[in-house]
C-alpha cells in the first residue's frame, strides 16, 4: 500500500472498510430465507459484501482508478463536507459500480410477474392525475384528470410478425373503468400466504426471449441504477446534518515557508459528487460528467424512465 493509499481489505466481509457496504447491502438486498406462516418473508443478511470481497480477492473489481479518486480535490473536499469517510466510500462506490454492472451486462431478463405488471399499470394511469375528492367523482373522474393518455396493444404471432392493426384506447372514461376493473381484480386477491400457489404472483419469462437470451443494456442504465443507488446512500448519510459550504485548509506559505490555515468553498450538490464519481470510476467516458462547469449532464441525461429506474434484469453477479 502506497504511503496515503487507500488500505487493502485484508479481514474479508468483516473489514471495517466494508462498514457502508454492509450497512445497505443488508437494507437493499437482504437475502430470503423463506415465508412465515403470514406470507411475510424471512430476511437475513445480504449475500453482496461476501461476493463482493470474492470478486475482489479474484481480481474481478477494477480499482485502477484510485490515484484519480485521491487526488480528485472536489471530489475530497465534498466528502470531508459531508463528514463521509474516503476509504469506507471508496469502496462502496465500487461494489456499486459492480452491482449495477450485474444489473446491465451480460444478464438475464427479469421474469414476469402478472400483478407487478398490472399494479404498473394502474400507476401509469394515475399519472393522468385525476381528481380524488368527491366533487371530482361526482364530476366524473374522466373528466377531471389533468392529463390525456391512450394505451396501445399490437397483437404478434410467434415469429414475432404483427396481426392486425394497432388497437388504441384514448378515452378518459374507458381509461378510468379499466384502472377501476384492475384495482378491484387485485383487491380481491390478495398476496397468497406460500407465494408462487397463485397464478397471478407466480413469474415466467414469457415467448418474446428465450431463458437462455443474454442482454447488455446501454451505458445510460449502467448511470441512471448508479446514481439512484447513490444518491439514495448520500440522502440518508446527510439526515439530520448541518452540511457546511466550507472547510479548513492547511497550506505551506512559498514566502516564508510557514503552516497557514484558510477556509476554502466547497461544492455540496450529491448531484454533482455523483457525477464526477461516474466519470472516475469509468461508468462513463464522457468528460462532461466531470466538468461541471456550464451545465448538469447527469440532469439533462437522467429524465422520463432513467430518472427512477427499476432494475430489468436479474443481476448476473449478485443476490440483488
Amino acid at each position: 500500500m502506497e504511503e496515503n493509499g487507500i488500505p487493502k481489505l485484508e479481514q474479508g466481509e468483516n473489514d471495517p472498510l466494508l462498514d457502508y457496504v454492509v450497512e445497505y447491502a443488508d437494507i437493499w438486498w437482504p437475502q430470503c430465507d423463506g415465508y412465515d406462516e403470514n406470507g411475510e418473508p424471512d430476511l437475513s443478511c445480504s449475500d453482496v459484501p461476501r461476493m463482493f470481497v470474492y470478486y475482489y480477492t479474484q481480481g474481478e473489481i477494477d480499482t485502477s482508478m484510485e490515484s484519480d479518486y485521491l487526488e480528485h480535490q472536489e471530489v475530497q473536499n465534498t466528502l470531508r463536507a459531508f463528514e463521509l469517510d474516503r476509504d469506507k466510500f471508496w469502496y462502496f462506490c465500487l461494489m456499486l459500480k459492480d452491482v449495477v454492472r450485474g444489473f446491465t451486462e451480460d444478464t438475464t431478463p427479469m421474469a414476469k410477474n402478472p400483478r407487478k405488471e398490472l399494479e404498473a399499470l394502474i400507476i401509469e394511469l394515475a399519472k393522468m392525475e385525476p381528481e380524488t375528492h368527491q366533487e371530482g367523482v361526482q364530476k366524473g373522474w374522466w373528466k377531471c384528470s389533468k392529463y390525456p393518455a391512450e394505451l396501445s396493444l399490437q397483437v404478434k404471432d410467434k415469429e414475432g410478425k404483427k396481426k392486425g392493426s394497432i388497437f388504441t384506447i384514448k378515452s378518459k372514461k374507458t381509461l378510468f373503468y379499466l384502472a377501476v376493473a384492475v384495482y378491484a381484480f387485485l383487491e380481491e386477491r390478495p398476496m397468497p400466504a406460500a407465494p408462487l400457489q397463485c397464478d397471478l404472483d407466480s413469474t415466467s419469462y414469457g415467448e418474446e426471449f428465450s431463458l437462455y437470451e443474454k442482454v447488455t443494456e446501454k451505458e445510460i442504465w449502467r448511470v441512471a441504477l448508479f446514481n439512484k443507488f447513490l444518491d439514495k446512500f448520500l440522502k440518508r448519510q446527510l439526515e439530520g446534518k448541518t452540511v457546511k459550504r466550507t472547510i479548513e485548509e492547511e497550506i505551506t506559505m512559498w514566502s516564508s515557508g510557514k503552516k497557514r490555515k484558510i477556509e476554502i468553498q466547497v461544492d455540496t450538490s450529491r448531484e454533482h459528487l455523483i457525477s464526477r464519481m461516474i466519470y472516475i470510476l469509468h461508468i462513463s467516458e464522457n468528460e462532461k460528467y466531470d466538468d461541471l462547469k456550464n451545465y448538469s449532464i447527469l440532469k439533462n441525461n437522467l429524465k422520463g424512465d432513467y430518472k427512477n429506474p427499476q432494475p430489468a434484469n436479474q443481476n448476473s453477479r449478485y443476490n440483488a
